[in-house]
């Protein structure tokens, strides 16, 4: 889903160059800082995946806890309105989100004509926060893995109570596979035996 999206930011991305050219934002050579930018964007989102998905197996409302998160973070970073109206002694508690970096990129490529190391302590603090979110989503993946099994086939016991004993019987073999039916991620077997 990270891949693709990538290609929906790409479409956008092109419109932002559109809208900045009839505003008379020729593109330069400092608008090539936009890749830096969006591979700034595809190594956090990919953090984030990896530290939640892991945790999504056993704890399934975090998918609401993330929306209302995602919300949130949207109206705090400054996309639509201007950092420089926050006083400047809240400024840093805006800038703790890593958000602000990748978007304030964008803007200094596009229309300030900065590169992008001018900014030393901010690239610091993305890279360090980054790294660390992506090091941290990785250990919690490999450590947890080794229970997806257990977790997964456990809740298929559970469908074999609630559905009755004919949906799933106990000598199906196959490996186990996610579907998404409506709102909840149902295992399937494989193996002549389906589910939906």
């Amino acid at each position: 889903k990270v891949i693709a999206a990538l290609f929906i930011h790409l479409f956008f991305t092109a419109i932002l160059f559109g809208v900045a050219l009839a505003y008379g934002f020729s593109p330069t050579l400092y608008s090539l800082q936009i890749f830096y930018y969006m591979l700034c964007e595809f190594i956090l989102v990919l953090g984030i995946c990896y530290t939640t998905c892991a945790v999504q197996v056993f704890f399934r409302d975090l998918s609401q806890i993330i929306s209302i998160a995602l919300q949130l973070g949207q109206w705090a970073t400054p996309i639509l309105w201007d950092i420089n109206r926050v006083p400047d002694r809240y400024k840093w508690l805006i800038k703790l989100n890593p958000m602000v970096y990748i978007v304030n990129g964008f803007r200094s490529s596009v229309y300030d004509k900065e590169l992008f190391f001018s900014h030393f302590y901010s690239s610091t603090y993305f890279w360090i926060f980054t790294v660390a979110l992506f090091g941290i989503g990785s250990l919690i993946f490999k450590r947890s893995k080794v229970h997806f099994a257990d977790v997964l086939l456990g809740f298929v016991g559970g469908l074999r109570i609630v559905l009755g004993a004919e949906c799933l019987s106990p000598e199906v073999s196959g490996a186990l596979v996610l579907k998404q039916i409506g709102h909840l991620a149902v295992p399937e077997l494989l193996g002549g035996h389906l589910l939906a």
